[in-house]
């Protein structure tokens, strides 16, 4: 357990010595924040806003669930740009425990931001704290999703950046599945983040369930996928 604690523990200082990275933890904090004083002040503004409360939370909950990705993602592009995965595989942990513990931090702080932005909206009076903790859990896949993706298809820090920016369309998009009722709506499916959303729209617990088990499959999979690959790429 120390080992793990020391893992974390230079994980943070890492994140805090690096200015780039150290930003992107305060960002959810200012989302939750802005949700809180914005949101009731849009929908007063523009009360056509307030049927799309949810989808809007749950938005700036999947944002802010990808910054810890994020954060490890240009960690781990630094150790790889400097040689270090070789020293990991003398590590007294194997090479895949090493990550998946590493990947656990990034979950754990993908958990928390959303939990925040819920608190920070009334979700925790809206809803039972079983459904907070369900969404908040479903958003926290997310990071290690982001991490494995960015790592296993970018070479460097500059590259890392670019995937990064690809991906915002692919968390923002599905959204246009459940507001623009049509026949090919369902094709947002295909992108894990509409299960997300589904999720923190659903209008009983049913179809909470099957969004949220969906969505996590979903995201499990590809999680699965894409350790394997990062395995073979830096770890062979």
């Amino acid at each position: 357990m120390s080992a793990l604690a020391a893992l974390w523990a230079n994980d943070l200082r890492s994140v805090i010595r690096d200015r780039t990275v150290s930003v992107l933890v305060l960002v959810p904090f200012l989302f939750a924040a802005a949700l809180h004083f914005g949101l009731p002040l849009a929908e007063a503004e523009a009360p056509f806003l307030a049927p799309y409360r949810d989808l809007t939370v749950g938005l700036f909950c999947l944002l802010a669930s990808a910054f810890p990705g994020f954060m490890l993602a240009f960690l781990l592009l630094d150790e790889r740009d400097e040689g270090l995965f070789a020293v990991f595989r003398v590590l007294p942990i194997s090479p895949r425990r090493y990550i998946l513990v590493r990947l656990a931090l990034a979950s754990g702080l993908s958990f928390l931001y959303p939990f925040l932005i819920l608190a920070a909206t009334g979700g925790l009076s809206a809803r039972s704290w079983p459904v907070v903790l369900l969404l908040a859990a479903l958003c926290s896949l997310l990071a290690p999703l982001t991490v494995l993706l960015v790592v296993v298809l970018a070479a460097n820090k500059i590259v890392g950046m670019a995937v990064i920016k690809a991906l915002f369309p692919l968390l923002i998009l599905p959204i246009a599945g459940l507001v623009i009722e049509t026949a090919w709506a369902w094709w947002f499916g295909l992108l894990p983040s509409y299960w997300v959303y589904r999720a923190f729209t659903a209008n009983d617990s049913v179809e909470l369930a099957l969004s949220a088990g969906i969505g996590a499959l979903f995201h499990l999979a590809l999680i699965a996928i894409l350790l394997r690959r990062f395995r073979d790429r830096l770890f062979a």
